[in-house]
């Protein structure tokens, strides 16, 4: 029924790969938002950053323009302390989701969620793609992260996004799931 989510598929990783990718084959007009769930994602390399691409003709190309708006903030808790931290833009061509690098030790992995908002631009009056996140990441030495923002593609046109990617930004997945779940309404 409307206003709940229904799980739509799921991408689980094993091997290196590339990006995790949902297309307009699961980004329809049968639902309005969606949640991206991840589980145990791991890089195959050390010291990446999770980014986020959008598209408007179902991954042929995604938007490099500088108009991604996002503000990442960051809990990191070592033993007794805690810090605050932020990873920032207002002209960036993608969406950075983690406001520190992650390792890909043993253990290293990142749990947690994407929202996105009307991406089809359904609503009459929704004239940007839209975002939030939370995620939690274990670094080694017991360092925990928890980082979570919000973002915006800022053009003032309704474009229809139908394709959303994920990928490190140095390196490929090395392994972890992502399932994606719509929200009809």
């Amino acid at each position: 029924g409307g206003g709940m989510f229904e799980k739509l598929i799921t991408t689980t990783i094993s091997s290196n790969t590339a990006n995790i990718a949902f297309s307009s084959t699961y980004i329809t007009t049968a639902h309005r938002d969606y949640k991206v769930v991840f589980t145990g994602l791991r890089s195959e390399a050390d010291d990446t950053r999770l980014e986020m691409y959008i598209s408007d003709d179902n991954g042929s190309s995604y938007k490099s323009s500088n108009d991604h708006i996002y503000n990442m903030k960051y809990i990191r808790q070592d033993y007794n302390a805690s810090t605050w931290g932020s990873q920032n833009s207002t002209n960036n061509d993608k969406f950075e989701l983690t406001a520190d690098t992650m390792g890909n030790d043993t253990g290293e992995a990142m749990h947690g969620y994407v929202d996105l908002f009307d991406p089809l631009n359904q609503n009459s009056d929704n004239q940007y793609f839209m975002w939030n996140s939370n995620f939690t990441l274990l670094g080694t030495t017991k360092l925990l992260f928890n980082v979570f923002g919000s973002g915006v593609f800022h053009t003032g046109e309704t474009t229809a996004f139908n394709n959303i990617k994920f990928q490190f930004n140095t390196a490929n997945i090395a392994s972890g799931s992502a399932t994606l779940y719509g929200r009809k309404i």
